[in-house]
C-alpha cells in the first residue's frame, strides 16, 4: 500500500477515475448530446471547417451576417473532433469532446500544484494538496454548472486553464524555449474558449493580474520582463486568426446586438436574474441563475433544470459542506498572505478581481455597475451574465487556495494527512452526488435525434445553393421546442449547406431582424402575395416546413400549421418539393429573380414609418358626432333590484352595504377592507328598439371615489371603450351589458350617487373611425375594477393602486419576487387595420414593465415590447401591422416582474391605441445598372473592377433595404468581390504557421546544440575513464 501512495502516478490515476465515472454516469448509450446553445460541426466536417477558416463572414446566418462570435477559434476543437470520428460513432464524438475536457481539467490543475505551487515541497506533501486542490476543481458547483447544458467554449476553458498557468509560470521562472512553444501550442488549442470572446478577454485581464503580481513580488525584474512580454506576444500570436476578424466587428458592430430586440427585452431580466445570486452566500457556493432557470419535460411541462440539485441542496449538511469548503479556501487565502510566495501571492490580487465581479450585480455595488456599463458598452455585455465570464476561473484560483489551505493543515504527518485526504475526498464525492448519479449533464440534452433529419442534410446536399426560409417562427426568442425531446437555440444549420432564415441570428445582423418582421407580417395576415414578394426580395429558394416543432407556452394554433399549407398552395410558385417522414416538408420555391446584374424597375418597398409622421395622425381631440337623442332616462333605484357584490379577494373582516337615497334618486354604497361593486343591468330599462349599436352618455353626481364601466357580460369584465367619459359605446344590443360601480376601501368608506342619467343615441355609419381607442379616461379604466393578479409563480408581495390627483391620476404596479400581471381589452379592434400604440409610463425600480399584445385569433404575441426605464414620465409609440380580414379584437397583458427581492415599482399613465396608415411607399432609384450580391449590407464587402486599364473599387450602394449592390458602368464588368476582414483570418494563420515553424525550427537548433554538448561531455568522459584505467593498470 505505502508503495502505490509513494508512485508519483497514483493520485492523477485516482483523480482520472474518479472523472471517468462520472462521465460514464453521464453517458445515454443510443443518444446526442444536444441542446441549449448546441455546436454540431460533426453533422458535416466539410462545412465545418469551410465555415471557421472563412470565420469573417458568416454566410449561414439568415442573410448573412459579420461574425459576432469567433468561430474561426473552432478550429482547433474541429480538427480533435475530425480526428476522434474516425475511431469513434459521430452521435458519441460532443460527448467525448465534453468528457477529455472534464478529464484534463482537474489534471493540469494537478499539475500545476504540484510542480509550481508545491514545488519546494517534499514528494507526499505535494501529492496530497495537489490531488485535493484538483478534486475541489471537479466537484463543485460551478462545474456542474458549466456541464449541465454544455457549450464547449465554457468547457475548454475548464480543461485548459490549469495547463496554460503551468507553462506560462514555468516559462516565467526558467525562461526556456520549449515551456514558451508549448505554452503557444496549448494557447493555440485553448482558442475555441474564446467562441463568445468576451471569455477570452476576461482570461486576458487575469493573466496581466497575475503576471503583474509575478513582477511586482519577484526580486528578479529584469529578466521578467522580456519573458512577460513574449508571452503576451505568443497569445496574440496563436489568436489573432480569430482576434482580428473579432475586433472588427466590436468596432463596427458591437452596438447592433444591444439594439436587437431580443436583447433589449432580455438584458434587463438577465441582469434581475443576476442580482439574485450575486450575494455572497450564494457567490461561496458558486449558484447562478441557472438555479432559477426552467426546462421543458413532455410528463410535467416547465420545471427547475437543477431540480435533482435543490432537493440535494435543502438537505442542511450538503450545504454546510459547501460552506465549509468555501472556509478552506478563505484558510488558504489567509495563509498565502503570511507564506509571501511569489506564486501564491500573485493571485491574491487575481481572486480579488474575479470575487468581486462575481458580485458586482449586487445592489450595494450598482453605482460601480452602472460606472462601468456606462463608459464601456462592452461591459454591459460581459456583466449581464457575470457567472458565465468569471466563474471558472474563481474556481480555478479556489482550487488553488483550497490546496493550500491543506498543506497548511493538515500535511503535518503522512498519516493525518492521508486520513485528511480520505475524509475530504468522501466529502466532496458526498457534495456532489447528483453527478455521480447522472445529473452533471441534464438528461434533457441526451436525446435521440430522428434520422430524418439526417436525410433531409444529405438530401439537400445534393440541391442546388439557395437560402432556406424555416417556418414556423411564431415568436422572436429564436428558441426551439421539438416534440422529440430538443429544446434550445437550433441545430438544422450545422447539416445544411444552404444559408437558413432562423431566429436564432437576429440578434447578430439588424437585416435578419427585419426580414423576420416582414415575414411575420406576411404569414399573420395570410397574404399569399405578400409571402411571394418576401421569398423574391430575400432571395429565398427553399421553404422547410417542421411541424415536430411545437410551442409550449402558447396555444398550438399560434404556428399556423394548416394556414401556412393553404398559403403556400394559393401560389404556383410554390411546389412541394420532398418530404421527411409525416412532419417534415420541403418546398421549392420557382421563377426566383435572382440575376446577379440587373436594371432597377419602378419597384417600390414597404419602409417603416417614423414617429413624426404617426403622430401626426393623432387627432387633437377625440371626434364624436352624435344623433338626436332616442332615449334619456332619469334612473330611478327604487324600481331596481340592486344588491351589493364583492368585485376583489376575500378577506377577513371584510364588510360592505347598499342603502337607497333621496326616495330613490340615488344610492350609497359603503366599504370596509373590501372592493365593493354594485351592476345595473341596462335589459331592466326601456332601451330604444331594434338599435344594437348605440352610444351612451352616463351623467350624474357623486359624493367620494366613484369607479364605473360598462360591464359586457359576454365577456365577464369590462369593456373597453373608444371615447373618454361620459360616452360609451354599446355593440351587439345593450341588454348584453351592465353599468358597474365600484368602490375599493382599506378603513371604511363611502360612495355616494344621485341624479343618474342615462342618454341613448344611434351610432352615425359616417363617423370616420380616427378617434382614440382607449379604455376610457384613466378614473374611469376598466382595470381598476379587477382585483391584482400574479401570473408567476406566488410572489412575496404584489399590489396595484391608484395615485396622483384627479387630474393626473396613474396606476402604480408594485410586486417582489414574483409577476403582477394586468391586461387591457380591446375586443371590437379589427386586424385589418393598422394602429399605433401609445403607452405613458416610467420606471421607478427593478424591472420596466413588458408588453405583449395578444391576437385573439392566432393566441399569438403580435407585438412583444418593454416599456423604457426612466424615472420620468415617457410616451413610448409602437407600430401594429393590419392583418387577416374578418376577424377583430387584441389582449394588451401587461407583466410586471420582479426577480428575488428586488422589487418592480413602475407607473402607468396613459394607454392609448389609434388607426394609422401603416405603409407609405418610397420608390427605389433606378438609374444605373448595379451588381446584386444577395449577402447582408456590411461596409466590409469591397468590389474591385478595372477601368481605364486599372483596378479600381467600385461604389458601395445598400439594395432593396437589405443587400449589397454596386453601380456599374457596363453589363460585361465581373468585379471581384470580397470581405476585407477575412484577410485578418489569413494573416493570424500565416503569422501562426511562421512563429511555429520558427520556434520548432529553434527547438531543433536546440536539440542538436544539446546532443552535441552532451558527446563532448561524453567523449571527456570516457576520455577520462580510459585514463584512469592506464593509470590503475600501471
Amino acid at each position: 500500500m505505502r508503495k502505490i501512495f509513494k508512485k508519483a502516478s497514483f493520485w492523477p490515476a485516482l483523480i482520472a477515475l474518479i472523472a471517468i465515472i462520472i462521465c460514464v454516469r453521464n453517458y445515454s448509450p443510443g443518444t446526442w448530446l444536444t441542446g441549449w446553445d448546441t455546436l454540431h460541426p460533426e453533422f458535416s466536417f466539410s462545412l465545418g471547417f469551410g465555415r471557421a477558416i472563412s470565420g469573417a463572414w458568416q454566410e449561414h446566418q439568415g442573410l448573412g451576417a459579420t461574425a459576432s462570435q469567433a468561430h474561426a477559434a473552432e478550429l482547433p476543437r474541429l480538427i480533435f473532433l475530425f480526428l476522434a470520428s474516425l475511431l469513434l460513432p459521430v452521435s458519441f464524438l460532443r460527448y467525448f469532446y465534453f468528457f477529455v475536457c472534464l478529464l484534463l481539467g482537474p489534471l493540469g490543475v494537478y499539475s500545476f500544484l504540484k510542480k509550481i505551487v508545491f514545488e519546494r515541497e517534499v514528494a507526499w506533501r505535494q501529492n496530497i494538496p495537489a490531488f485535493l486542490g484538483a478534486l475541489f476543481y471537479l466537484l463543485n458547483l460551478g462545474t456542474v454548472q458549466h456541464f449541465v447544458v454544455p457549450l464547449e467554449m465554457f468547457a475548454t476553458q475548464y480543461a485548459a486553464l490549469g495547463w496554460l498557468f503551468l507553462l506560462m509560470t514555468q516559462f516565467i521562472q526558467t525562461g526556456k524555449k520549449n515551456c514558451l512553444l508549448l505554452f503557444g501550442l496549448v494557447s493555440f488549442l485553448a482558442a475555441p474558449m474564446a467562441h463568445t470572446a468576451t471569455l477570452f478577454y476576461v482570461y486576458l485581464v487575469v493573466v496581466v493580474l497575475y503576471l503583474a503580481g509575478f513582477l511586482i513580488f519577484s526580486p528578479q525584474k529584469i529578466f521578467l520582463r522580456k519573458r512577460i512580454f513574449l508571452l503576451f506576444f505568443a497569445i496574440l500570436v496563436t489568436n489573432f486568426f480569430w482576434l482580428g476578424p473579432n475586433l472588427y466587428y466590436v468596432c463596427r458592430h458591437s452596438g447592433e446586438v444591444e439594439a436587437s430586440k431580443i436583447h433589449q427585452l432580455f438584458t434587463d431580466e438577465a441582469i434581475a436574474q443576476g442580482q439574485e445570486f450575486s450575494g455572497l452566500a450564494e457567490v461561496a457556493l458558486f449558484k447562478s441563475f441557472l438555479f432559477n432557470w426552467q426546462v421543458y419535460q413532455p410528463e410535467v411541462g416547465f420545471g427547475p433544470l437543477l431540480r435533482a440539485w435543490q432537493v440535494h441542496l435543502n438537505n442542511p449538511e450538503v450545504s454546510f459542506l459547501g460552506y465549509l469548503f468555501f472556509l478552506l479556501v478563505a484558510v488558504g487565502l489567509a495563509t498565502a498572505l503570511f507564506k509571501k510566495e511569489v506564486v501564491l501571492v500573485s493571485w491574491l490580487p487575481v481572486f480579488i478581481f474575479l470575487f468581486f465581479f462575481m458580485m458586482i450585480l449586487n445592489p450595494l455595488l450598482s453605482p460601480i455597475y452602472s460606472w462601468l456599463i456606462g463608459r464601456w458598452s462592452l461591459a454591459r455585455e460581459i456583466l449581464r451574465f457575470p457567472f458565465t465570464k468569471f466563474s471558472i476561473l474563481l474556481i480555478f484560483v479556489e482550487a488553488i487556495f483550497f490546496g493550500q489551505a491543506v498543506r497548511v493543515l493538515f500535511a503535518k504527518r503522512k498519516i493525518i494527512s492521508l486520513l485528511v485526504a480520505a475524509i475530504i475526498t468522501g466529502s466532496l464525492i458526498f457534495y456532489m452526488r447528483p453527478a455521480f448519479a447522472g445529473y452533471l449533464v441534464s438528461p434533457q440534452m441526451r436525446i435521440k435525434i430522428p434520422n430524418e433529419y439526417f436525410e433531409m442534410f444529405a438530401w439537400f446536399d445534393q440541391q442546388t445553393a439557395g437560402r432556406i426560409l424555416k417556418l414556423p417562427m411564431p415568436d422572436l426568442w429564436g428558441w426551439n421546442y421539438y416534440g422529440w425531446g430538443y429544446q434550445g437555440a437550433g441545430f438544422l444549420w450545422f447539416g445544411l449547406k444552404q444559408p437558413l432564415l432562423d431566429r436564432e441570428f437576429d440578434r447578430w445582423s439588424q437585416y435578419n431582424q427585419e426580414a423576420y418582421r416582414e415575414l411575420s407580417y406576411a404569414l399573420y395576415s395570410q397574404n399569399s402575395s405578400l409571402l411571394s414578394s418576401f421569398v423574391q426580395k430575400y432571395n429565398i429558394n427553399w421553404i422547410l416546413l417542421d411541424e415536430n416543432i411545437f410551442d409550449p407556452n402558447h396555444d398550438q394554433k399560434v404556428l399556423l400549421f394548416e394556414e401556412t399549407k393553404v398559403i403556400l398552395s394559393q401560389q404556383n410558385e410554390f411546389q412541394l418539393a420532398k418530404k421527411f417522414g409525416p412532419k417534415i416538408s420541403i418546398y421549392k420555391v420557382g421563377n426566383l429573380q435572382n440575376n446577379k446584374i440587373y436594371n432597377l424597375q419602378s419597384t417600390e418597398e414597404i419602409v417603416g414609418a417614423n414617429y413624426d409622421k404617426v403622430v401626426s395622425q393623432l387627432p387633437a381631440k377625440t371626434a364624436l358626432q352624435l344623433t338626436r337623442p332616442e332615449k334619456v332616462i332619469k334612473v330611478d333605484f327604487e324600481k331596481f333590484f340592486l344588491f351589493p357584490e364583492n368585485c376583489g379577494p376575500i378577506l377577513l373582516d371584510q364588510s360592505f352595504a347598499y342603502d337607497l337615497l333621496d326616495a330613490g334618486r340615488g344610492f350609497k354604497l359603503s366599504a370596509q377592507a373590501a372592493n365593493a361593486c354594485v351592476k345595473l343591468p341596462l335589459f331592466q330599462l326601456p332601451l330604444p328598439l331594434n338599435e344594437a349599436n348605440l352610444w351612451l352618455k352616463v351623467d350624474l353626481l357623486k359624493e367620494g371615489d366613484a369607479n364605473f364601466c360598462l360591464f359586457d357580460n359576454r365577456l365577464g369584465r369590462c369593456a373597453a371603450q373608444r371615447y373618454d367619459y361620459p360616452f360609451f359605446e354599446i355593440v351587439g344590443g345593450a341588454a348584453n351589458y351592465q353599468l358597474q360601480f365600484s368602490l375599493v376601501a382599506n378603513a371604511y368608506t363611502e360612495l355616494k350617487v344621485r341624479q343618474l342619467s342615462l342618454t341613448f343615441y344611434k351610432q352615425n355609419s359616417n363617423e370616420e373611425a380616427i378617434s382614440l381607442l382607449q379604455e376610457g379616461s384613466l378614473g374611469n379604466l376598466p382595470v381598476l375594477q379587477r382585483q391584482d393578479t400574479s401570473c408567476g409563480i406566488a410572489p412575496q408581495k404584489y399590489f396595484r393602486k391608484i395615485t396622483g390627483a384627479d387630474d393626473n391620476q396613474y396606476i402604480e404596479y408594485f410586486s417582489q419576487n414574483g409577476n403582477l400581471c394586468d391586461t387591457f381589452y380591446y375586443p371590437q379592434l379589427l386586424h385589418n387595420q393598422g394602429y399605433a400604440l401609445l403607452v405613458e409610463s416610467k420606471n421607478i425600480q427593478g424591472l420596466p414593465i413588458r408588453f405583449c399584445l395578444t391576437n385573439y385569433q392566432t393566441r399569438r404575441c403580435d407585438l412583444d415590447i418593454k416599456l423604457h426605464e426612466g424615472a420620468d414620465f415617457k410616451t413610448q409609440l409602437f407600430l401594429i401591422p393590419p392583418q387577416s380580414t374578418g376577424e377583430k379584437g387584441f389582449d394588451l397583458n401587461l407583466s410586471n416582474y420582479s426577480i428575488g427581492q428586488v422589487p418592480s415599482v413602475n407607473q402607468l399613465k396613459a394607454v392609448k391605441i389609434f388607426p394609422v396608415d401603416y405603409q407609405w411607399l418610397a420608390p427605389i432609384d433606378q438609374k444605373n445598372k448595379r451588381l446584386f450580391f444577395d449577402q447582408s449590407f456590411d461596409s466590409g464587402w469591397l468590389a474591385l473592377g478595372w477601368e481605364d486599364g486599372g483596378p479600381k473599387l467600385l461604389k458601395h450602394v445598400l439594395i432593396n433595404n437589405w443587400a449589397n449592390g454596386w453601380e456599374l458602368n457596363n453589363e460585361g464588368q465581373r468585379p471581384w468581390i470580397f470581405f476585407w476582414p477575412q484577410g485578418l483570418e489569413y494573416l493570424g494563420f500565416l503569422v501562426l504557421a511562421a512563429c511555429f515553424w520558427w520556434g520548432f525550427r529553434q527547438g531543433n537548433a536546440q536539440n542538436n546544440k544539446n546532443r552535441r554538448q552532451y558527446g563532448q561531455i561524453k567523449r571527456v568522459a570516457d576520455l577520462k575513464k580510459a585514463q584512469q584505467k592506464r593509470a590503475d593498470g600501471k
